[in-house]
């Protein structure tokens, strides 16, 4: 019988490939080895020099870094927009609200949670979907029936929507995970989820597999991820299990889950991930690709401890800054460069931004080194302006970060040109009252820069709030309005058709881009 021509294309590209996917598949078993039993956890986690044998309860930090990333359409918040409708999160309720045209502001629907088995943390809108991410509590027993000892561990709960039909919202699938999350990624129409569940006592065999369910397998009964299906990171071992959980959201295909027992450091980029774990001095590097699932890629050491945000992902390259020396990684993780740092003790941090690299000292200028060809390393000389790792993108080669103190200091940084580059703002708080920008609330449009700042007294009490919201013209910052909601908190800023919406807890006000007049304000009750 002969195959009909796309059956025959799907079975040679199988068959080329095929060998790439063994291959692929065996590097990882030899890089990142599997558990085989309870018993063979115990052993790899008592002769790892990262656990104390007389203290076995065990409260990792979380430790994850991502790419820097403003208005992207990637990131889960507690608002979105789908450039029509927003939606947000206010206390255990998610508002649907339709925002344009401005003249039919108004609430069309809400999605309410009981706050004391699910609480929203995170929404995502994707195409006609809608992802709410949030958590709730369960009650474990890590003791016996006569001495029961009675611990609350979280669970991330994911619910999926069909939002289609925005009054007629349809709930398609839900989707649990063991533990809290630490980072959410939307790489095409799959919604990655990380979380780490701590193990508090592995002295028995009590509560230590992750768990798992989803409603559209095995008719959502919780499953557990057996321990051969738990990789170790060989020498970097530490009482907790990171879990990269994934799916489409636009079928029912089955929830994809990778676990690792360990603590590592995380970079996430566009579509990668990378585990970084330290020990004694030397630093080791996996790298995987997030498509359709989770795929291992690679793996390299290098030596040094890895100092802080000095990770970044550019032009498929992977680079990284320890203690000894900045390394540049290819896709397929094999050293491109590698620059040796002479010790101080006056190194700060450093940033890579684009092809360039800030060495920022304690007592002296930020020293900017150009690395756009390996091979030719130049020292373009010491930023006058002030330099901090809050840094956001104007433009391709613009970029502006602040530094922090009793006044904010607001500068320029040309990537291209370190003379032209300068601090260009500066707002003075005074000895009762000082000034704060929140980064995570920063926006940006075209030219436009929003920064939400607050006026405290005495460190705590807030006093004013409020988003200033300034221009780039001719090389300088110019302000065209301020946005304030009285005896609010403004959280976010969205943008839709020329309208800024700034949103708190109970309030949503519509602003017009040029003038900055309000056009419209809709109370969220």
């Amino acid at each position: 019988m002969k195959l009909p021509k796309f059956k025959v294309f799907i079975l040679s590209f199988l068959i080329l490939i095929m060998p790439f996917l063994v291959y692929a598949k065996n590097l990882e078993k030899n890089v990142l080895p599997s558990l085989e039993s309870y018993e063979d956890l115990k052993k790899v986690l008592d002769s790892s020099k990262k656990v104390k044998p007389f203290n076995k309860v065990a409260f990792p930090e979380v430790k994850y870094q991502s790419e820097i990333k403003l208005n992207k359409d990637d990131v889960a918040d507690v608002a979105k927009t789908d450039g029509e409708y927003i939606y947000y999160i206010k206390n255990a309720s998610v508002f649907i609200v339709r925002a344009y045209p401005l003249n039919k502001m108004d609430v069309v629907e809400v999605l309410n949670y009981d706050a004391t088995s699910f609480y929203p943390k995170d929404i995502y809108v994707y195409k006609d979907n809608l992802i709410v991410v949030g958590k709730r509590h369960v009650k474990i027993n890590k003791g016996t029936k006569l001495k029961p000892i009675i611990l609350s561990r979280p669970m991330t709960k994911v619910f999926i929507y069909d939002i289609a039909d925005k009054i007629n919202i349809k709930l398609k699938r839900t989707i649990e995970i063991d533990s809290d999350y630490s980072a959410l990624k939307m790489v095409d129409s799959r919604f990655y989820i990380i979380t780490n569940k701590y193990i508090y006592d592995y002295s028995t065999n009590l509560d230590i597999k992750p768990k798992f369910s989803d409603s559209t397998y095995k008719k959502g009964i919780a499953g557990e991820i057996d321990f051969k299906d738990i990789k170790y990171f060989q020498g970097h071992v530490e009482p907790n299990v990171v879990l990269v959980a994934s799916f489409n959201v636009l079928n029912q295909e089955k929830l994809d889950i990778k676990a690792f027992l360990g603590n590592p450091n995380i970079y996430i980029s566009s579509d990668s991930i990378y585990f970084v774990v330290s020990n004694e001095g030397n630093t080791n590097i996996y790298k995987f690709k997030m498509s359709n699932g989770l795929y291992y890629i690679g793996s390299e050491a290098v030596l040094g401890n890895p100092l802080y945000v000095s990770m970044d992902e550019y032009d498929g390259c992977f680079r990284i800054a320890t203690d000894k020396a900045i390394y540049i990684l290819d896709e397929n993780m094999q050293i491109k460069s590698k620059i040796d740092l002479l010790q101080s003790k006056d190194l700060s941090l450093i940033k890579f931004i684009k092809n360039k690299v800030f060495i920022v000292f304690k007592d002296k200028a930020p020293l900017v080194v150009d690395i756009s060809n390996p091979n030719d390393i130049k020292v373009d000389g010491y930023l006058k302006a002030d330099f901090s790792p809050d840094v956001y993108p104007i433009d391709e080669n613009q970029f502006i970060c602040f530094n922090l103190n009793n006044d904010i200091k607001v500068s320029l940084i040309n990537a291209n040109n370190v003379e032209d580059s300068k601090g260009y703002l500066q707002i003075i708080g005074d000895n009762e009252h000082y000034l704060k920008v929140l980064p995570n609330l920063v926006f940006k449009k075209d030219k436009l820069i929003a920064l939400p700042i607050a006026l405290y007294k005495n460190q705590n009490e807030l006093v004013y709030q409020g988003i200033y919201v300034y221009s780039i013209e001719d090389n300088r910052m110019v302000l065209k309005g301020v946005v304030t909601h009285p005896n609010k908190f403004i959280n976010r800023v969205l943008y839709i058709n020329g309208t800024l919406y700034t949103i708190s807890d109970g309030l949503i006000k519509a602003i017009d881009d040029n003038t900055f007049e309000e056009l419209n304000k809709l109370e969220l009750n």
